[in-house]
């Protein structure tokens, strides 16, 4: 890995990337989920009872997958990364987009009717802080990605 790879912005936001995939995704009480939890439930004996949805769990797996091809393809020499960089962020925010629209139906449907209004929780309520640093790297990503965000360029010195 030569000196150029820690200067990619591609670089850092597939390691953010990858990091948060395994912080705490979701948070509800004292029981907390991380990207690699809910990718893999559907998988397990629990998520298959429980019928979980294998191709939202195939979905999710794309964020470390590309961010590995990411984070090997710019610590090579190889590429820029930025399409890896870019699929995995479109990944993950439309997993967030997910987590609202869901979030959502679920706080307006009957579960929380009888619970008193201090005691409902709200979708942004259960959000946990990996979550939240992929979408804020997720956006960087993207800016990466189509060029606004650029490597710094190196001065020589005559």
């Amino acid at each position: 890995m030569d000196n150029s790879a820690v200067r990619s912005p591609s670089f850092w936001v597939a390691i953010a990337l990858l990091i948060t995939f395994f912080l705490p995704w979701l948070s509800i009480i004292i029981i907390s989920f991380s990207g690699f939890d809910l990718a893999a439930a559907p998988f397990s004996a629990i998520g298959a009872a429980a019928g979980g949805e294998v191709y939202l769990a195939l979905i999710l797996w794309l964020i470390p997958i590309f961010a590995v091809l990411a984070i090997v393809s710019v610590a090579r020499g190889t590429g820029s990364g930025r399409v890896s960089v870019l699929i995995a962020s479109i990944v993950v925010i439309l997993t967030f987009v997910i987590f609202i629209i869901v979030g959502s139906d679920m706080a307006s449907g009957s579960g929380g009717e009888g619970a008193p209004a201090e005691m409902q929780i709200g979708t942004f309520d259960v959000i946990g802080i990996g979550m939240w640093i992929a979408l804020v790297a997720s956006v960087i990503g993207v800016l990466v990605a189509l060029g606004v965000i650029k490597a710094p360029r190196t001065t020589s010195a005559a």
